[in-house]
């Protein structure tokens, strides 16, 4: 009775602590080393969106500007319609540095959480732990530092949907695409689970 007792508890324990993200799908044994992001990977094109940024009370709108600059290296300027600068980022890895950030967002959360999200978009090359899938996607899990970024991919055209960005138990950040072309998306949603903060970001065509 108390190893049937103990065996119970293990077993909810476990349950209630599986990741939502991938419960659902089989692991398979994954056929490439990495996974290769296309988005933002043309460095001859700016990629330009109109974006909405809403943290918690406050509402931050303007221009989104995304530029590689190097391998694995990106510039990520936010700027108001009229042209003063929001903040600026330049990304390199898993390394980063604020060339500028207005005083309402200069918190250090604040400004990790933003560089974790654009880093996110913008890292071009994920080594594979794991593969998972479904009758839709093929999921490539990676693992950084603490967290696990899904890269869910559409098994008929081969383009990326999603991205959820995990701890070992939970969702933190939701990023859907819409609109997809070989190198950018339309439509880009990132939504945080748990935190006031979403961003929206709406193609302007060059």
């Amino acid at each position: 009775m108390r190893f049937l007792i103990i065996s119970l508890v293990v077993m909810g324990t476990v349950s209630s602590c599986a990741l939502k993200t991938t419960k659902d799908l089989i692991e398979v044994t994954p056929t490439q080393e990495f996974y290769v992001n296309p988005y933002f990977s043309d460095s001859n094109q700016d990629y330009v969106y109109k974006t909405k940024i809403h943290l918690k009370d406050n509402f931050f709108g303007g221009l989104l500007v995304f530029k590689k600059i190097g391998s694995d290296q990106h510039r990520v300027v936010f700027t108001t319609d009229f042209g003063n600068k929001i903040f600026d980022f330049e990304l390199q890895g898993s390394t980063f540095k604020t060339h500028f950030i207005i005083e309402p967002l200069d918190r250090s959360f604040i400004v990790k959480t933003l560089v974790r999200d654009f880093q996110m978009l913008t890292q071009e090359k994920f080594r594979i732990a794991k593969n998972f899938k479904d009758t839709t996607y093929l999921v490539h899990q990676s693992k950084q530092k603490n967290r696990r970024n899904h890269h869910f991919v559409h098994q008929e055209t081969n383009k990326l949907e999603r991205i959820i960005n995990t701890t070992a138990t939970k969702e933190k950040v939701i990023v859907t695409y819409s609109g997809i072309d070989k190198t950018s998306a339309e439509i880009i949603k990132i939504e945080h689970q748990g935190l006031q903060l979403t961003i929206d970001l709406f193609y302007i065509q060059n």
